[in-house]
């Protein structure tokens, strides 16, 4: 009995039980409507050679393309990476000859990052810090006196309490 062709997913063997192509190129297929098909044998083994040469080339085509898409990913982010760290080097060295042509000075913030302030900027920043330093360094010379007047009492009612035991 002739085999009906079937949306079968079998590797082509050389058998006739090989799947559509096996029945394609055995000459003994049938069309899933029951008619047999109209293609004489020469021509059916001239359009299967024809069909397999454009799947070969095709084949070779896309792996080509996909070789050559490999290798130009790979030597554009190389490209692309070089091109960015060279910007940036440039930009960095363009930024501190600028700064210090304008007399930017360098500091660290209080984050740890190390930033270039102006002149201007420097000025004030500087003058903040020796406002809040001057107002901390009198606070704790008050409260050290302070403390130190209270320890003083309690140290002397202490040793009063003391004596006052001992004698009775």
């Amino acid at each position: 009995m002739p085999q009906v062709f079937s949306k079968t997913t079998e590797v082509f063997a050389g058998t006739p039980s090989g799947g559509p192509l096996a029945c394609a190129l055995n000459n003994h297929c049938v069309q899933p409507g029951g008619a047999d098909l109209v293609l004489t044998e020469d021509e059916r083994q001239q359009f299967v050679a024809e069909f397999l040469t454009e799947l070969v080339q095709e084949h070779e085509r896309r792996e080509e393309n996909a070789q050559t898409r490999k290798m130009q990913k790979g030597s554009r982010r190389t490209e692309a990476f070089k091109r960015q760290e060279e910007e940036a080097d440039l930009r960095n060295n363009l930024r501190r000859k600028f700064y210090i042509e304008n007399g930017y000075k360098q500091t660290t913030d209080r984050t740890g990052r190390q930033i270039w302030l102006s002149p201007s900027e420097y000025e004030a920043r500087t003058r903040t810090r020796r406002k809040k330093r001057k107002k901390t360094r009198i606070k704790p010379k008050r409260q050290a006196g302070i403390r130190d007047i209270l320890l003083f009492a309690l140290m002397c009612a202490s040793a009063v309490l003391i004596g006052l035991m001992l004698v009775q």
